[in-house]
Protein backbone atom coordinates (compact mmCIF):
# COMPACT_ATOMS: atom_id res chain seq x y z
CA UNK A 1 0.00 0.00 0.00
CA UNK A 2 1.26 3.19 -1.24
CA UNK A 3 1.51 5.82 1.59
CA UNK A 4 -1.05 8.43 -0.08
CA UNK A 5 -3.49 5.58 0.09
CA UNK A 6 -2.63 4.31 3.28
CA UNK A 7 -3.12 8.05 4.01
CA UNK A 8 -6.52 8.09 2.82
CA UNK A 9 -7.56 4.63 4.15
CA UNK A 10 -6.23 6.30 7.76
CA UNK A 11 -8.82 9.52 7.17
CA UNK A 12 -11.54 7.04 6.51
CA UNK A 13 -11.28 5.16 9.41
CA UNK A 14 -10.79 8.46 12.09
CA UNK A 15 -13.92 10.36 10.22
CA UNK A 16 -16.05 6.88 10.48
CA UNK A 17 -14.68 6.30 14.02
CA UNK A 18 -15.53 10.23 14.93
CA UNK A 19 -18.85 9.81 13.16
CA UNK A 20 -19.64 6.96 15.06
CA UNK A 21 -18.24 8.57 18.84
CA UNK A 22 -20.58 11.42 18.19
CA UNK A 23 -23.66 9.43 17.25
CA UNK A 24 -23.39 7.16 20.60
CA UNK A 25 -25.01 10.55 22.85
CA UNK A 26 -27.67 9.87 20.32
CA UNK A 27 -28.24 6.50 20.93
CA UNK A 28 -28.58 6.73 24.95
CA UNK A 29 -31.96 6.26 26.30
CA UNK A 30 -34.39 9.04 26.81
CA UNK A 31 -34.86 9.13 30.70
CA UNK A 32 -38.21 7.84 31.98
CA UNK A 33 -40.78 10.25 33.33
CA UNK A 34 -40.29 9.00 36.66
CA UNK A 35 -36.94 9.93 36.73
CA UNK A 36 -37.90 13.31 36.13
CA UNK A 37 -40.35 13.59 38.68
CA UNK A 38 -37.83 12.20 40.98
CA UNK A 39 -35.03 15.06 39.71
CA UNK A 40 -37.34 17.41 40.09
CA UNK A 41 -38.55 16.82 43.76
CA UNK A 42 -34.10 16.11 44.65
CA UNK A 43 -33.95 19.19 42.77
CA UNK A 44 -36.63 21.77 45.06
CA UNK A 45 -35.15 19.43 48.30
CA UNK A 46 -31.41 20.38 47.47
CA UNK A 47 -32.37 24.20 47.07
CA UNK A 48 -33.79 24.20 50.46
CA UNK A 49 -30.50 22.48 51.55
CA UNK A 50 -29.77 19.32 54.14
CA UNK A 51 -29.34 16.36 52.31
CA UNK A 52 -33.01 15.11 52.06
CA UNK A 53 -32.84 15.39 48.01
CA UNK A 54 -29.89 12.17 48.44
CA UNK A 55 -32.75 10.13 49.26
CA UNK A 56 -34.70 11.27 46.80
CA UNK A 57 -31.89 11.31 43.92
CA UNK A 58 -30.79 7.58 45.00
CA UNK A 59 -31.80 6.45 41.41
CA UNK A 60 -30.47 9.49 39.67
CA UNK A 61 -27.00 8.91 39.28
CA UNK A 62 -27.17 8.59 35.55
CA UNK A 63 -29.54 11.15 34.68
CA UNK A 64 -28.13 13.52 32.89
CA UNK A 65 -28.78 16.12 35.02
CA UNK A 66 -27.63 14.60 38.41
CA UNK A 67 -24.24 17.51 38.63
CA UNK A 68 -26.79 20.09 39.04
CA UNK A 69 -28.16 18.72 42.19
CA UNK A 70 -24.64 18.89 44.16
CA UNK A 71 -24.48 22.35 41.88
CA UNK A 72 -28.10 23.28 44.45
CA UNK A 73 -26.47 22.24 47.23
CA UNK A 74 -23.79 24.68 46.81
CA UNK A 75 -25.25 27.56 45.37
CA UNK A 76 -28.05 27.07 48.90
CA UNK A 77 -25.06 27.00 51.11
CA UNK A 78 -23.17 30.12 49.42
CA UNK A 79 -26.12 32.21 49.57
CA UNK A 80 -26.71 31.34 53.43
CA UNK A 81 -23.28 32.38 54.15
CA UNK A 82 -23.49 35.97 53.19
Amino acid sequence: MSVPLFRQALLAVLILGGAWLTAIPALAAEPEAAQRVAFIQAYAAARNGGNSWRALASGLHDYPLYPYLAAAVSCHESVRKH
